[in-house]
């Protein structure tokens, strides 16, 4: 990183949220990037895999998580579990996307919602508002 830039999450500029968004599918990545940067002043980064979630949370600490069930490398859950290990990540709050509705748990130690295979653009907003603090 060069000299004074600014690594996005906890800065000086702390207004602007900043989202870790970890899906393998290239177009949902897309959408979830064009979306909630339309929706939000947020800064978003998206990852296509578990590890690089991992390697990215090491020195980024994002202020949500969005993490897609449908991962390649990892279940998302166990990937959720990995990330809120990380120092200063413990309770990040964190949204799982395309969830089997039947499988949710409620048992973490960090603010948790969950939308299911067919969610909407609404719920996904709602639910980031929500997990944000902001009203929607």
């Amino acid at each position: 990183m060069a000299g004074n830039e600014q690594t996005p999450g906890h800065t000086d500029w702390a207004a602007i949220p900043t989202i870790m968004v970890v899906a393998s599918d290239l177009k949902l990545l897309k959408l979830l990037d064009m979306a909630l940067s339309l929706e939000l002043a947020c800064s978003v980064l998206t990852l296509d895999s578990g590890s690089s979630a991992e390697t990215a949370a090491q020195r980024i600490k994002p202020d949500l998580l969005i993490l897609d069930e449908y991962l390649l490398d990892r279940r998302a859950r166990d990937l959720g579990t990995r990330l809120h290990s990380v120092t200063g990540l413990e309770r990040v709050p964190t949204l799982l996307i395309n969830v089997a509705v039947l499988s949710q748990s409620q048992s973490q130690s960090y603010p948790t919602l969950f939308l299911s295979t067919s969610w909407k653009m609404e719920e996904l907003y709602a639910a980031v508002h929500g997990l944000l603090g902001h009203p929607s």
